[in-house]
């Protein structure tokens, strides 16, 4: 049952993580949105998770389907090193060190705001 709730969460993250590809990505911008949102928003999910589930072991089905699968489908870190190496063989080292900087900091930041929701509630 546990390699299901991977399975079926980590296809709906990988799912999400499309469409937010689809609707964010614009060509010639200085970091790759598409992938930015979508990390930012799967820390802020996953930052959420790790309090709505802190009673539940790492085997708990939902903290499989929703943290495990669906996060780590939803958010890309080889999706982000690959863009960042377009931007290295094009030469666009500003562009490089801002999104790597805005990416770590904001993703950061995002689990930060979804601990701090979820434990207010």
């Amino acid at each position: 049952m546990n390699i299901i709730a991977v399975f079926i969460g980590g296809g709906l993250g990988s799912l999400m993580r499309y469409l937010f590809y689809m609707w964010f990505h614009k060509p010639d911008t200085i970091i790759p949105y598409g992938t930015f949102i979508a990390n930012a928003t799967s820390s802020l999910i996953l930052g959420g998770l790790i309090v709505a589930l802190s009673s539940a072991d790492k085997s708990n089905f939902f903290y499989l389907l929703l943290a495990t699968g669906f996060c780590g489908g939803f958010s890309t870190f080889s999706t982000f090193s690959v863009e960042n190496f377009q931007l290295i063989q094009n030469g666009l080292w500003v562009n490089l060190v801002v999104n790597i900087l805005i990416n770590v900091f904001v993703c950061l930041l995002a689990v930060y705001m979804g601990y701090k929701i979820m434990a207010s509630v």
